[in-house]
């Protein structure tokens, strides 16, 4: 109309076209928590999330629906405003047209987090009550547990595989058989014995399944929950762990509400694999992933884990209302509460999170080249403590003393203590806000002799303290841009550290939270948490119990079917092995040869 009668803007008589209205956005699937690629989902922890996806299904297709009529109503609109200019009305007039309303999209339904295994104490019955019976040795309890095997029993002694996992579960049987019993269905036959545990349509229940029940609770575990493989494709597995899924399947039918650990995402957190957050669930957590900025943490929460974050946490600063960092710090202030973060030599300069991270003793190694470019330390070891040839994967020294000592005693005062891998990593200094200490002792009858270094905060009735875990030899150097810029020879360089801050709970008992940095991302992968020769899995779930209060030891080790004691050997040990299995016997035989060879000129 208005370019038929050559009118523009702010002439008399311009007519303004209504603008539609926006169809609304879809919103996509929530990511599923900690989803393990390897193992079955039992069919209760899926049941809801198989809910969920219904729902979301129906609400797409309610949307689709609705775009479809968003179509019709936007060609109707068309022809009503066609008619509009037609007859030369606007808005007010009378004879006015009015637009159809579009109709509105639904938001789709948030994922639930699924819950994993827990790892129990040493072949507990995870059912015991502090009413303990002393003549019986046992404790009283009325929660029963059966352990139902999906087939009969000479088919499962016929079966290497599932020959082990049934003779374990008859073990357990015959040590606690007022607690555990073992039965076995003929799924083949008896199909319909095992449909209450079909939740859904989409859950199959197979002859190797083991279904773990305690009144209304059940896991159905899949045969390969109880082996160890090295890649979700292999077919052979190399180790044992059935005593591990067992005792970590009836702790979870058995126990009281798991604490929470929540995963933070939105600051570009990458993930290689999955490992870590399944070591958190054997370590007796369930697992979900929490966006602080729009989320709360949840009451039940005891650990938060950063894991490689690529972006900053946001504060408030005049655009935005919310605090992560602010969230962070609140939940610190309750009982139990821990933080775990994990960077690496990538980790950009994140200054909101280091400022707080400073705050509790942290500080990232950097230096800064002539052009003022900054760059992370990367930590190279020398040959007797690497396991690669350039240097940057090694083993960690241990702390010997001190809270740091504590994450690790056990693994640390076992006859062969393994090695603890670190890839790829940065390095950490304490605080300058914090000041550095010597505990030193030498009597032997006030606990630990020998001395190390520590440092302290106090402020505003605040007390906090920083720890070594493990540190680098005195023969590591840091590394920055591809040249040498520090070494450790005066001081090792620190990889992993533990603040704690008091918290009198009454006026006797105290309590604490912690924060823990680790100076590798790779530390807490899949190759190193899942090796048997490596005890980086055995550290993490240690620190994790301690860290969150669960009171669940991990000395439940499986069992490798062949030793792969060599893949531990630092570099300068293989090279020794080397020389010797190659230079010595072709030496050996040169020498019986000429020493034959004079015998028989001269004889």
């Amino acid at each position: 109309y208005n370019k038929q009668n050559a009118l523009k803007e702010g002439d008399e008589g311009y007519k303004t076209a209504i603008p539609y209205k926006e169809l609304g956005e879809y919103k996509a699937f929530s990511s599923i928590s900690s989803f393990n690629y390897d193992v079955e989902f039992g069919a209760h922890t899926v049941y809801g999330n198989v809910k969920v996806a219904e729902d979301n299904l129906k609400i797409a297709n309610d949307n689709l629906k609705a775009a479809e009529e968003n179509v019709q109503i936007a060609k109707n609109n068309e022809k009503i405003a066609a008619d509009n200019a037609k007859n030369k009305v606007i808005e007010g007039n009378s004879g006015y047209k009015a637009l159809l309303a579009y109709k509105e999209m639904k938001n789709y339904d948030p994922y639930l987090s699924i819950s994993n295994f827990t790892e129990p104490e040493k072949f507990l019955t995870a059912t015991k009550t502090a009413a303990y019976d002393g003549e019986k040795g046992l404790y009283e309890t009325d929660v029963k547990v059966k352990l139902i095997f999906c087939d009969l029993p000479d088919n499962l002694m016929s079966n290497d595989t599932q020959r082990l996992v049934y003779e374990t579960a008859k073990d357990l049987e015959e040590a606690f058989p007022d607690h555990i019993e073992v039965e076995c269905i003929d799924i083949w036959n008896n199909s319909t014995a095992v449909q209450k545990y079909k939740t859904t349509s989409l859950n199959t229940i197979t002859s190797t399944n083991v279904i773990i029940e305690s009144g209304s609770e059940f896991r159905v575990c899949a045969l390969r929950t109880f082996y160890v493989f090295n890649n979700t494709t292999d077919t052979e597995p190399w180790g044992y762990r059935g005593e591990k899924t067992f005792a970590a399947s009836i702790l979870a039918v058995a126990q009281a509400e798991s604490p929470i650990a929540c995963v933070t995402v939105n600051h570009s957190e990458t993930f290689s694999d999955y490992e870590l957050l399944n070591t958190l669930q054997d370590a007796g957590y369930k697992v979900q992933t929490i966006d602080l900025a729009y989320q709360e943490i949840p009451e039940d929460c005891r650990l938060i884990v950063i894991y490689n974050p690529k972006e900053d946490f946001i504060v408030k600063d005049g655009v935005s209302d919310v605090s992560e960092i602010e969230k962070i710090d609140r939940y610190l202030d309750g009982l139990s509460c821990s933080l775990m973060v994990f960077v690496n030599p990538e980790t950009p300069k994140l200054k909101n999170l280091e400022e707080y991270l400073e705050e509790w003793g942290v500080v990232i190694d950097r230096y800064t080249d002539q052009l003022d470019d900054t760059y992370n330390y990367v930590i190279k070891e020398s040959s007797d403590m690497s396991l690669s040839t350039d240097g940057f994967a090694f083993s960690g020294t241990y702390a010997e003393m001190g809270i740091g000592a504590g994450f690790h005693d056990a693994l640390r005062e076992s006859a062969y203590p393994p090695s603890i891998v670190f890839k790829n990593s940065t390095s950490i200094s304490y605080s300058d806000l914090y000041e550095e200490k010597i505990y030193s002792n030498d009597d032997e009858t006030q606990g630990e002799v020998g001395e190390y270094k520590y440092a302290t905060y106090s402020k505003n009735g605040v007390v906090r303290a920083i720890y070594d875990v493990f540190t680098t030899s005195k023969n590591a150097e840091a590394m920055a841009n591809g040249i040498g810029v520090a070494s450790a020879s005066t001081e090792p360089f620190k990889l992993m550290t533990v603040t704690r801050e008091s918290q009198m709970v009454t006026g006797e008992d105290e309590d604490y939270a912690t924060v823990m940095v680790c100076t590798s991302t790779e530390f807490a992968s899949e190759a190193m948490l899942s090796s048997a020769t490596y005890g980086n899995a055995d550290l993490l779930l240690s620190a994790a119990r301690g860290m969150g209060k669960e009171f669940i030891p991990v000395d439940l080790e499986l069992k490798p079917f062949a030793s792969t004691v060599i893949s531990g050997m630092s570099t300068q040990m293989k090279n020794r092995y080397t020389v010797l299995l190659t230079v010595i016997p072709a030496a050996l035989v040169v020498g019986v040869g000429v020493f034959v060879l004079v015998r028989r000129k001269y004889s």
